[in-house]
């Protein structure tokens, strides 16, 4: 395998070496106003201060920048006291020629529980009617029933669509498993297909692998990307492999929040692919002003840095993702209870060791738990049972297509919960839990 891997790599060498600057054009997401802050600053950065940074990015001429998404929404609400939505406007105002980006977790929305399908079609009309355009759609544990309908809500409405799949290691998850799961994310319909190693424990050799294989089955039916965290210290080179094996886009962020859990910087790839076919055609001049305003967030925000967020071996073994990772540690710091980040990061190592080939992306939600000492082992087991059950056959992340035709429209949560495609068949029960989860979400959708 690894000689196949060398020969094609010569061989696209040589190729390369032959065709003339920006032929095959990279193109670049900057991800600094959302997942960089997310990843490096606990995502505690507020949109006043953030707004100057989105009006110089504007004239950089990325392909899209992600503003809003992921952890953002949840922290405007629970921790700057604003108003997400009113973020998102305010940041379309100033970032006219820019498309805008955010991460949206599937039939989960931004929240940490499954909602109906009514509810995530009204959140992705009301976001576009906002001003967002692109659409990077996950499910945490590769269940793509969980995508299908944000997906087709995003196309319908004229937004762009983003489907990704989630990287991990694992005993089942060879290279024909990760092409079984881009043949299925193919044949949602979306706009583009992304890779995403969350955590940052890819390899570069598995970066070409996979990308390549992508590309071939994709047979251009669908554009690729590559979305790579840091953690590890890989992610320039699996970025530079990827391209050689033909990806279309990477994402990057503003060198002063880069690596780490973060991303390579926007600069260095600049400047690393100047004068060759994949040539950006971004003038690294330009991003010169948008860094030193992310300069001066990073010291006004310092005290939400960690040395958690740098570039760490440990997270090849406890493979807890960058924009997690920093959240974890600021509300373990709020609470006073940092006792407890290295029995969290300890648990997620036995996790994975107990769960062995049900490997997933770990949810954000699990970080959001506060535990007082007492209560700390009673959640712990918990929750290692709910991850255990939902990896049963039928469950999150393992497809049971033998008991549900194609056309169904119905789908079984791992909560138990059965939701109509419609979003009709709502228990008395499941409404006063939205009820009570919801009112930070469902109330601002009107």
């Amino acid at each position: 395998m690894s000689e196949a891997i060398l020969d094609q790599l010569a061989a696209d060498m040589n190729k390369l070496l032959t065709e003339p600057i920006g032929s095959r054009r990279i193109k670049i997401t900057d991800l600094t106003p959302r997942d960089g802050q997310q990843c490096k600053l606990a995502t505690r950065v507020t949109t006043d201060d953030l707004l100057p940074l989105c009006a110089s990015i504007d004239n950089c001429g990325f392909y899209a920048v992600e503003v809003w998404g992921g952890a953002t929404f949840d922290v405007c609400m629970r921790y700057l006291k604003e108003n997400p939505w009113d973020r998102l406007r305010r940041i379309k105002a100033v970032m006219p020629k820019t498309k805008l980006q955010m991460l949206l977790r599937g039939q989960h929305i931004l929240a940490y529980r499954p909602y109906t399908d009514t509810i995530v079609c009204k959140f992705v009309d009301r976001a576009i009617a906002n001003g967002m355009n692109v659409f990077r759609i996950f499910e945490a544990t590769n269940d793509f029933r969980n995508i299908e309908v944000a997906t087709r809500a995003v196309k319908e409405l004229g937004g762009e669509a983003h489907v990704e799949v989630n990287y991990t290691v694992s005993p089942v998850h060879t290279l024909e498993k990760w092409m079984e799961y881009a043949e299925q994310l193919i044949e949602i319909g979306a706009d583009w297909l992304s890779l995403k190693d969350a955590t940052g424990i890819m390899t570069p050799f598995d970066s070409y692998r996979i990308i390549k294989g992508i590309k071939d089955r994709a047979k251009g039916k669908l554009p690729v990307l590559l979305h790579c965290h840091d953690m590890g210290g890989t992610s320039s080179m699996c970025h530079l492999m990827a391209i050689l094996a033909g990806v279309d886009m990477i994402d990057t962020v503003l060198s002063p929040l880069s690596f780490g859990s973060a991303h390579p910087a926007t600069e260095t790839m600049v400047a690393s692919l100047k004068g060759t076919p994949f040539d950006t055609g971004i003038d690294v001049k330009v991003l010169e002003e948008p860094a030193q305003i992310t300069r001066q967030i990073k010291e006004k925000y310092e005290k939400y840095e960690t040395g958690y967020t740098g570039v760490s071996a440990d997270v090849f073994i406890h493979k807890v993702p960058g924009g997690m990772i920093s959240n974890m540690v600021a509300q373990l710091k709020e609470a006073k209870r940092m006792d407890l980040m290295e029995a969290a990061v300890q648990d997620r190592h036995e996790g994975n060791e107990r769960l062995r080939e049900r490997q997933v992306r770990p949810s954000a939600w699990s970080s959001e738990q506060r535990l007082d000492q007492e209560d700390y082992e009673r959640q712990r087991t918990r929750l290692f049972h709910s991850l255990r059950r939902a990896s049963r056959p039928g469950g999150l992340g393992q497809s049971n297509q033998g008991s549900r035709s194609a056309g169904e429209k119905r789908r079984r949560s791992s909560f138990g919960r059965v939701v109509s495609d419609a979003g009709k068949r709502i228990s008395h029960t499941t409404r006063k839990r939205w009820a009570r989860t919801g009112n930070g979400l469902g109330n601002l959708l009107a």
